[in-house]
């Protein structure tokens, strides 16, 4: 029971930075989209790259800001959970930013 909560409380932060993963992966394919409809694989190429970047500096910047202020997060995020839900949150939440696109 504690760990389906920890993973809820994590997975809740993790849904909002999904959302800006997705945002800019929508806005990028749009571009490439459009360039690669008019022929300009030159700036499909830069719109790709310039994503990639974007997602790959946030995921390290995020990665960095929960490896210090983690247990920050958790408990704003958590609110009255107990203790061991917020540390098995925290520890599924330090987990699942590896993954972050």
């Amino acid at each position: 029971k504690d760990a389906m909560a920890g993973v809820g409380l994590a997975d809740s932060f993790n849904m909002v930075i999904m959302a800006f993963f997705a945002a800019i992966d929508l806005g990028t394919t749009v571009v490439v989209a459009f360039s690669l409809g008019k022929r300009d694989r030159r700036r499909a190429r830069v719109a790709t790259r310039q994503s990639l970047v974007i997602m790959t500096l946030f995921a390290v910047l995020l990665a960095t800001l929960i490896h210090h202020f983690g247990e920050q997060i958790i408990d704003f995020v958590a609110g009255d959970a107990t203790t061991e839900v917020k540390a098995l949150a925290l520890t599924y939440l330090e987990l699942t930013v590896l993954s972050y696109p």
